[in-house]
């Protein structure tokens, strides 16, 4: 393997691991832009969500704005969420189980699968 490759290749993985990152973090911060304040599930976000129009909406916008940037599949995420909680519907759910298990599958899953040691990425040709 050529040494310059071998740098390439991991500078393009950092690169790619630090986006993930800032995906993550930053979903959160742009939510309140994108929704009114009179929104029930952001006015009290340990409130279940209670009509799925509610869930639907949330995850219409982390379909939007997470999912399609980091090319997570929206059903996968959902099969994770109702493991993680125990298979209750999404009306039962809150914000805050939806905002935790988006971010623990992005930096639990996301993050281990492609980066299964934390540092570096293996690419083989």
């Amino acid at each position: 393997l050529d040494t310059n490759k071998s740098i390439q290749i991991v500078v393009v993985g950092e690169a790619l691991q630090d986006s993930i990152i800032e995906i993550e973090e930053s979903w959160t911060c742009s939510l309140a832009e994108n929704f009114p304040e009179n929104w029930m599930f952001l006015a009290n976000k340990n409130m279940p969500f209670g009509d799925i129009k509610n869930y639907e909406m949330l995850m219409s916008y982390v379909e939007s704005y997470v999912f399609t940037e980091l090319c997570i599949q929206k059903d996968n995420f959902e099969d994770f969420l109702s493991y993680e909680y125990d298979g209750k519907s999404p009306e039962q759910l809150h914000y805050y189980d939806v905002k935790g298990a988006v971010n623990r599958y992005i930096l639990g899953g996301l993050l281990d699968h492609y980066f299964p040691d934390g540092t570096e990425v293996e690419l083989s040709y």
